[in-house]
This record gives structure tokens, sequence and C-alpha cells, in this order.
């Protein structure tokens, strides 16, 4: 198991409560959220053409929260075939004038391995999965919104999820 710090943005889905403090208009601060959806944006988070599909197994992942508090930590667990080194990406989608996501952070050369198959629970039909996980580390100063995660190797994207708050 590897502990991954990432400074700017980590996670599938920030969530979070926030305090808003009434201030006269003429001293207000600007709303973070108007302030980051102003930053130039990136279309790479679609996932495009590449994408990898189960029957060959290339890349997959999943995370072990929909959604997760600043502070806190967020588990991915990756499988990759053949073994080889994939990248986590995790954007924001905003606005972006009209890109719909930019990058927050970009973690490169993770090692990945193949990982057993996943049997079905009997009774629940759900899949057990035990495979080795990454974690990832929400920063407290995190921007609230919608962030997605995709895992690359060999020009392979798949995309682990993302959510709304």
């Amino acid at each position: 198991m590897k502990k991954i710090a990432v400074t700017a943005l980590s996670g599938l889905l920030i969530l979070g409560t926030m305090t808003v403090q009434q201030q006269s208009p003429a001293f207000a601060a600007p709303n973070p959220i108007v302030v980051e959806n102003q930053q130039p944006g990136s279309t790479a988070w679609q996932l495009g053409p590449n994408v990898a599909d189960d029957a060959h197994g290339q890349i997959q992942g999943y995370a072990s929260a929909t959604s997760v508090n600043q502070g806190e930590s967020l588990t991915l667990y990756v499988t990759v075939n053949p073994a080889q080194q994939y990248t986590i990406d995790i954007y924001r989608i905003g606005s972006y004038s009209g890109s719909g996501g930019r990058l927050r952070s970009h973690v490169p050369g993770l090692s990945g391995t193949p990982q057993p198959t996943c049997p079905t629970d009997a009774t629940t039909g759900t899949l057990q999965k035990a495979w080795v996980a990454d974690f990832l580390d929400v920063p407290s100063s995190n921007i609230f919104y919608i962030y997605v995660t995709t895992l690359v190797s060999n020009a392979i994207t798949v995309g682990v999820g993302g959510g709304n708050y």
C-alpha cells in the first residue's frame, strides 16, 4: 500500500460544510467558486475514444467512497493488465470558459499490477474486490464541487467516478 500526498486536490468528490459570513457588498470577498471557474480549463477529463473495457481489463479501478470531506483520505483500488505504470489525473468539473473541467492534480509513475478476479457474493450479487490500494489525502483547502478522477495506462483511460454535492 502506498500513501499519495496530493497538494492541489485529491478525490472524486469533495463534500463539506462552508460557513458564510455576511459582509457589506463593498467589502465582500470574491466567491471562491466563481474565481475558480474563471481559470483556464481542459477537455482532457472527457474519456474520449481510448477507454478501457472490462473484457480486456487494461486498467480498472474504483474508489472507497463516492464522496469525502475535506481533510479526509480516499482509497483507490486499481488493477492493470499487464503490469505497468499508470497515472492518476484529478479534474474539478466547472465552467472554465466552456471546457467543463480543470486538471487540479497529476500523480505520475504509479506501479500497477494485475489483481485477482473478483468473486461475486452469492447472497447479494455484489463483487468482492481485495485489490491493493493507493490512498489519496484530500487537503482541507479544496474548493467544494464535483471532481472526476481518471486512471491512465498506455494511453488507455478509465474514469473512476464522480458525484454531486
